[in-house]
């Protein structure tokens, strides 16, 4: 990524707009401010105005090296030491200094750039730019500089280590011929650095240049942290114009490096170049700005990695509009190249989650989602009698990045240097494609993602299975809570299974209920402990098969708790509620349960949603149970649907009414239990909205907006493909994943069906059901891409209802 830090943290989705003025793209997934601290001088007092500034970040003292090239008086490189809250640590001191007035210097963003990086292996920071300095090997004469990369390392502490060192080797005896815009990339596991710089003549012209002739190229070598510099590496082609423009970002699992330079006529676009740790080219893509504007120029690009999702980014700025690309870690195209904004973004950098934040080299500051599209926006905050342009965005730790800024004070032809600490609000649960994690049958059909907890036997009674979630199957190593499909087969007794993080006191809840015999499955919203277990109590022997669809990021917006009782009707019993109230007041009857959850428990005051699992008891003839808001009108779905005398039940995203209680309407009288497993802040990417029907097989019913009503059943055996989610009902057209309720209804023969993102089918099921019964189970499941579609597959021939519950842009 040009100019920016390459910290790798994992951090947060929806940029803060606690200051400045907030510009949602879409104000249904813009969620209110997260924290913000004020804007700050780093470099107090100072009255130099500042061309190109950047900074890097130091986990291990949590502070920030700002650097600025300053302009007036003489062309000068200074950097300070700060932390997020303004606090300067280090004042201003002198890197390097031209010695030229601002008239002489030359001023372009394809020359003159500078760059600062953290060495976590050296502890130390190193910083580069552009500056006309002597040359081996130029041909006699009064110019004996050319311009070139210097390098500069700095401790911790801020004291310079050695003098400025020129790094590049351009191999010309005219001074014209030099290093242009570069870039640099830290490899943590050898505290390398791996510059990646362009060659050329400024003007383009046809003198002599490497053979150039009046073009430029990219080259790349490796350089130690001492600056002992390797031998270069030229890429591929060349570019026919007068400068160019060069970004690199190292993968923080391949070790791969992915350059960004302009496309070879250098106009239409970029070129993004994929190198193994060898610098062998493993493959390249150009995007072209001129398929959708034949004007359109190229301006910047950049690149970045998100390392929770592993998956590229790429930047491709223009005259007119901005094209982004998302690649996989392989550098497969994920999300081709597209117009998504009709304003620059010059800088990007990757917060984790599959976060990106920008700066767009006007007065704004963005945030991107894992496709690239523009979540929000917000002004470079700074006085009201000054208009100010954001430079660059440096992650932080803990969701936090700081974003650098030039402040034009009004009358006053300097412009200073500005700078404020941004926390930004983290993603709630990331979708994946179902996959299965544990299947204890001792079967030959018995089998997972890993071939880790297959085929171990049947739970003994009273026992556990700890089983490890977080590592597998995508789920990443530091997630803090999983979305689970737990079904129950083989079974002797009736029972029920409960799941909590390992080494917490084991609650009074129930994730799912069976019976002797039966296949039964339901969704559980799990917290995991800290090395990544759940652990599964059985109260009778059974086999389990757990599937995975979704994980909650360590710092996520949705904060996964040990479950609590927050209603129970049954009379007499041992365990109640978290805090007594709604306990034992007897069976409910047909109508509205009205049930207080926000500042009960766990559950904060604000809360905006809860995760609860519902249970219907011995219900005296089949029955179904829909949560809503109170205070609204009761939606034409269903979260849970049980037989005359079973104990059946679901998780269910419910959203809180403005006095913080979720209404359940019963259809029939029946106990009812609900147990809460996480709550939704108000500032949240997890978005739960009123049931709403997406599928409807049987004739004479509605859904949402009377598509996917297919009047038949789905036969054994099928698939019911390529059904829209994204773009219907109150789910926004970048939704990457729905909460949603599956029912099936009287299928012909015991069974399963499937929810997936379309695409190959999972070695996983959705709901379990039996013949004739009418099952429902909660799924979270991922959107496909582009068109935000899902596929249904029975294995029995049946009717199907889907209800959305909720959705997430993230993912």
């Amino acid at each position: 990524m040009a100019t920016l830090n390459r910290a790798t943290m994992v951090a947060a989705l929806v940029l803060s707009s606690l200051i400045g003025v907030s510009i949602p793209v879409d104000a249904s997934i813009q969620p209110p401010p997260g924290d913000a601290g004020d804007v700050f001088e780093p470099f107090p007092g100072s009255t130099a105005s500042v061309n190109v500034m950047t900074a890097a970040y130091n986990p291990d003292r949590d502070e920030y090296l700002v650097l600025i090239d300053e302009t007036i008086p003489i062309d000068t490189r200074v950097a300070s030491i700060v932390t997020g809250d303004g606090t300067v640590v280090v004042p201003r001191f002198v890197i390097d200094t031209d010695g030229a007035t601002n008239a002489e210097a030359l001023d372009s963003s394809t020359t003159t750039n500078v760059n600062a990086v953290y060495n976590p292996v050296s502890d130390e920071y190193l910083v580069t730019y552009n500056k006309a300095a002597p040359r081996p090997g130029l041909a006699p004469g009064p110019n004996q500089t050319a311009f070139r990369i210097l390098a500069q390392r700095i401790s911790a502490e801020g004291d310079l280590i050695g003098a400025p060192t020129p790094i590049d080797s351009v191999a010309s005896p005219d001074s014209r011929c030099s290093a242009r815009h570069h870039d640099v990339a830290v490899d943590p596991s050898t505290g390398d650095y791996v510059v990646a710089y362009a060659i050329g003549l400024p003007f383009g012209t046809l003198d002599p240049c490497e053979d150039l002739n009046g073009r430029h190229k990219t080259t790349i070598m490796k350089m130690t942290s001492a600056l002992a510099v390797g031998p270069r590496t030229d890429l591929p082609g060349s570019v026919e114009r007068s400068a160019t423009y060069v970004a690199i970002e190292r993968h923080p699992s391949t070790g791969d490096y992915l350059v960004g330079r302009y496309a070879d006529d250098g106009l239409s676009g970029g070129r993004f170049t994929l190198l193994d740790s060898s610098f062998g080219v493993q493959r390249e893509h150009v995007v072209d700005l001129r398929t959708q504007n034949p004007g359109n120029q190229v301006f910047t690009v950049d690149v970045a990695v998100d390392p929770t999702s592993e998956k590229w980014m790429t930047v491709t700025q223009g005259s007119a509009a901005t094209m982004t690309m998302v690649l996989d870690d392989d550098g497969t195209v994920d999300v081709p190249a597209d117009v998504r904004f009709d304003h620059p973004v010059t800088r990007i950098e990757a917060l984790g989650n599959g976060v990106f934040v920008t700066a767009r080299g006007d007065f704004l500051l963005g945030q991107l989602d894992l496709r690239g599209n523009s979540v929000s926006e917000l002004v470079f905050p700074v006085s009201a009698d000054s208009f100010s342009r954001a430079t660059d965005v440096i992650a932080g730790a803990s969701g936090r990045f700081l974003a650098l800024g030039r402040e034009n004070v009004t009358g006053v032809s300097a412009t200073a240097p500005r700078a404020v600490e941004l926390t930004a609000v983290s993603p709630a649960t990331l979708p994946l494609p179902p996959a299965r994690i544990a299947d204890t049958r001792m079967s030959a059909t018995a089998e997972t993602v890993d071939g880790e907890f297959e085929g171990i036997g049947s739970i003994a009674a009273g026992s556990e299975l700890p089983l490890l979630v977080a590592g597998r199957a995508g789920v990443p190593a530091d997630a803090s809570g999983a979305m689970l499909n737990i079904a129950a087969a083989g079974a002797g007794a009736s029972g029920f299974i409960t799941a909590y993080p390992c080494g917490s006191d084991r609650p009074t809840t129930s994730n799912l209920n069976f019976a002797a015999g039966a296949a039964a499955s339901a969704g559980a919203f799990v917290a995991l402990s800290d090395d990544g277990y759940t652990c599964l109590y059985a109260s009778t022997s059974v086999d389990l098969i757990v599937d995975v669809n979704g994980f909650v990021p360590a710092q996520a917006s949705i904060d996964s708790i040990v479950p609590e009782r927050f209603l129970e009707t049954r009379t007499g019993q041992a365990d109640g509620t978290v805090d007594g109230e709604q306990e034992g007041e007897g069976r409910a009857p047909t109508g509205v349960i009205e049930l207080p959850v926000a500042g009960r428990g766990s559950v904060p005051d604000d809360a905006s949603a809860v995760m609860m699992n519902i249970t219907a008891v011995r219900p005296s003839r089949q029955v179904f149970v829909t949560a809503f808001p109170c205070g609204e009108e009761r939606p034409v779905a269903a979260n849970l649907n049980a037989a005359a005398g079973s104990a059946t039940n679901n998780l269910a995203l419910a959203r809180l009414g403005d006095d913080g209680m979720v209404c359940l309407y019963t259809s029939g009288e029946t106990d009812v239990i609900v147990d809460v497993s996480a709550f939704v802040p108000a500032t949240s990417s997890l978005v739960s909205i009123n049931p709403e029907r997406f599928v409807e097989t049987r004739p004479g019913e509605q859904t949402v907006d009377r598509a996917n009503e297919a009047g038949v059943r789905l036969p054994a055996g099928a698939t019911m493909s390529f059904i829209p989610v994204a773009g219907r009902g109150s789910v926004p057209g970048g939704a990457r994943g729905v909460m949603l309720n599956i029912a099936t209804i009287a299928p012909s023969t015991n069974g399963f069906a499937t929810v997936y993102p379309c695409g190959e089918r999972p070695n996983a099921a959705s709901v379990n059901y039996a013949a004739g019964s009418v099952t429902s189970n909660a799924v979270f499941v991922a959107l496909s891409d582009p068109a935000g579609q899902i596929c249904i597959y029975s294995s029995a021939e049946t009717h199907l209802a889907v209800d959305v519950v909720g959705y997430t842009t993230d993912g």
